[in-house]
């Protein structure tokens, strides 16, 4: 793949999608066509490009607006047709059309602007962009729905009671959202040391490991290709 990005002249982040344009039925598409997404921001610039196989060549870069942020470390959302990756410091959310190659900024609601980030981007069970956090021995879901004119805005839309479903024993410890498995539609939550997945849709809950457990969808899947380290696809 050409032109490969420095990760020490940006922050960046990105996916790898696949790119077979409804000829795909998604079950083992890892060896077809596809494309990555790479986002890039820097002191004065906010920008991606995609790089399609098929073509071997990478697109001119698209722009919006410099926020003076960076990206977060960790894996965006597919939705529909475009990618939502979260900011590091600012409560704000980077939307990446696929379709048209534009790219905007839009606002979290301001409860999430807390350090250290304990929430995550999902899609929800309808189809929609949402987060998921955590409050007390709740974990509260929201979506992203439609306002006055164009005009779109958040609304929770679930609130799971986390002491119907973990163990008493792990609710001793303040319970942290870590990690979204899209696709699979499971949640992961940190409990001191102890992970536990949560299945949004049968509400089905596994303690996947106790110690410094491997969270599925906690990397970025474009540092896996070019900086070595794990990450998650998404393809779908």
């Amino acid at each position: 793949m050409p032109w490969e990005p420095d990760p020490y002249e940006w922050a960046f982040n990105g996916a790898v999608l696949c790119a077979a344009h409804g000829a795909c039925d998604h079950l083992d598409c890892s060896q077809g066509p596809f494309l990555v997404l790479f986002v890039g921001t820097g002191n004065t610039e906010t920008f991606a490009r995609v790089y399609s196989l098929e073509d071997g060549t990478w697109s001119e870069p698209t722009y919006t607006t410099h926020i003076g942020d960076i990206l977060e470390l960790a894996p965006g959302v597919l939705v529909e047709n475009a990618l939502y990756f979260m900011f590091y410091e600012t409560a704000r959310v980077l939307k990446y059309d696929l379709t048209m190659g534009e790219m905007n900024v839009f606002d979290l609601p301001p409860t999430t602007a807390t350090h250290p980030r304990h929430f995550v981007l999902i899609t929800t069970e309808d189809g929609r962009l949402g987060f998921a956090r955590a409050k007390g021995t709740k974990l509260c879901l929201w979506s992203r729905v439609a306002g006055p004119g164009e005009v779109a805005g958040w609304a929770q839309s679930r609130v799971i009671e986390l002491e119907t479903l973990l163990p008493i024993d792990a609710l001793s410890s303040s319970p942290r959202v870590v990690g979204f498995a899209d696709g699979a539609n499971v949640i992961y939550i940190r409990m001191g040391d102890a992970l536990f997945s949560i299945n949004l849709k049968s509400s089905q809950v596994k303690e996947v490991e106790k110690g410094n457990a491997w969270c599925p969808g906690c990397c970025c899947s474009l540092h896996e290709l070019l900086c070595a380290s794990t990450g998650s696809r998404f393809y779908r």
